[in-house]
């Protein structure tokens, strides 16, 4: 284990507490009384609660009662998409506790940079007419891809359906009207909240029932006793999340991924093209494994992931990467780096520099990179080996002949389903937000 000093890049994971929570939590600590008490104690408490509601529901401008307290976003979706009444439909790229919920849920395409089919959703919502929910991640939590919401919404409204989406990664590193959806799920611990809180804004209108049954706490949404130091952590937080600024670490990511690719021009950012939350990278390093990374870059004193961090401290192929028509070995190479607004260039030149040591640790790589201007990428698919080469030539061609054929593989080849005509609308009992 290296001797350095830590540097943590998994602030998707979870991000530290800030400094506005803890103080929240040193005068919560000497509270007392459960809020659904009739004394004085007990209403003290429930005045603290509802004073935080309307704290989170003014920085989120909407209203105070479409927002219940959760356990975190994976509860929030639990609740809107296990209950829901109808069709769910989910892109190819959701988050585990979205896409593990419904074994029915109609699968939405999504490109290989990671954006929503809007083409093959809109032909999803034409061939029903019973109520429907469509789910969608806002911004991704592994590549970082912020999806047309508005576009999306177009559409939901359209075909007079639901708007569901987990807004976690979302949350202060770019901007919607909250107003739009009809439910959203957040968790706080990714803003600087305590674990174990979170938030589920509904539509007050929508027929969902609840999750669990017991008490009549938060509308019966999510009954038992409040969660109140993680709620006064959460009022404490959000206004500082929504008004952060992450344009230094937005110019780190970038210096990181140019940095990248030129030690390995064949590394693959993910969704690079597309418009993306400001301090997330999603790379590949080829011919290593996620774990391999992982666990090198862990010894040598820098956190990072193979992606979500949901998966029970567990390194598996991306199912985000495999959704987006990524084979299994590129899948199986991605590494997720999120940043701070407190990262420094030395924490990134330090990673860079650790990068570099893994890749090049590798032999294929090696002998990649010694040879990799002598010919031209684009050339390399139809490159024949010549007789005459000599053996680290030719087995770099060998080797870079392999992994390109696998990117070959990673362009989606999805046959687009015919249009059918829809008789009637979806006639649903509640109009969505608007």
């Amino acid at each position: 284990m290296s001797t350095q000093e830590k540097i943590y890049l998994d602030y998707n994971a979870t991000r530290p507490l800030r400094y506005s929570a803890r103080q929240e939590l040193v005068q919560g600590f000497e509270l007392c009384g459960n809020p659904s008490a009739v004394h004085s104690s007990g209403n003290a408490i429930r005045r603290l609660i509802e004073n935080s509601r309307e704290t989170i529901a003014h920085a989120l401008k909407i209203e105070s009662r479409r927002i219940i307290f959760t356990s975190g976003a994976t509860e929030s979706n639990n609740i809107v998409l296990k209950n829901f009444k109808g069709r769910v439909i989910i892109s190819a790229i959701e988050h585990s506790s979205v896409y593990k919920v419904r074994d029915d849920a109609v699968t939405c395409r999504v490109t290989n940079s990671g954006i929503i089919d809007l083409e093959h959703l809109e032909q999803l919502l034409l061939e029903t007419d019973e109520p429907t929910l469509v789910s969608i991640i806002a911004a991704h939590n592994e590549t970082g891809v912020i999806q047309p919401m508005e576009k999306i919404r177009e559409l939901t409204q359209k075909f007079s359906v639901f708007l569901h989406t987990d807004a976690t990664q979302a949350l202060g590193r770019t901007h919607f009207n909250w107003n739009s959806f009809d439910f959203i799920s957040f968790s706080g611990h990714k803003i600087g909240a305590t674990t174990g809180i979170g938030i589920l804004v509904i539509n007050p209108e929508t027929p969902v029932p609840p999750l669990m049954n017991g008490g009549g706490q938060e509308r019966s949404y999510r009954p038992g006793t409040a969660n109140l130091l993680g709620i006064l952590s959460l009022k404490a937080v959000i206004q500082e999340a929504l008004d952060e600024d992450w344009s230094q670490a937005k110019k780190l990511r970038d210096y990181l991924e140019l940095q990248i690719l030129a030690i390995s021009p064949l590394s693959i950012i993910f969704g690079r093209s597309e418009k993306r939350i400001p301090n997330t990278s999603l790379l590949t390093m080829p011919n290593v494994n996620s774990a391999t990374q992982v666990m090198s870059f862990d010894l040598n004193n820098i956190c990072v992931s193979a992606g979500s961090a949901c998966s029970s401290g567990t390194v598996k192929t991306s199912h985000t990467l495999k959704g987006m028509g990524y084979s299994d070995t590129v899948a199986n190479s991605g590494l997720r780096v999120s940043l701070s607004p407190d990262t420094t260039k030395q924490d990134i030149d330090r990673f860079i520099s650790v990068w570099k040591k893994i890749y090049l640790s590798c032999s294929d790589n090696m002998i990649i990179n010694s040879d990799i201007n002598s010919v031209e990428i684009n050339e390399y698919n139809n490159t024949s080996i010549p007789h005459n080469s000599n053996k680290s030539t030719g087995r770099m061609l060998s080797i870079l002949k392999s992994y390109c054929t696998n990117i070959a593989k990673e362009q989606p080849s999805f046959k687009k389903r015919p249009h059918h005509k829809r008789t009637h609308r979806i006639s649903s009992t509640v109009n969505a937000t608007s």
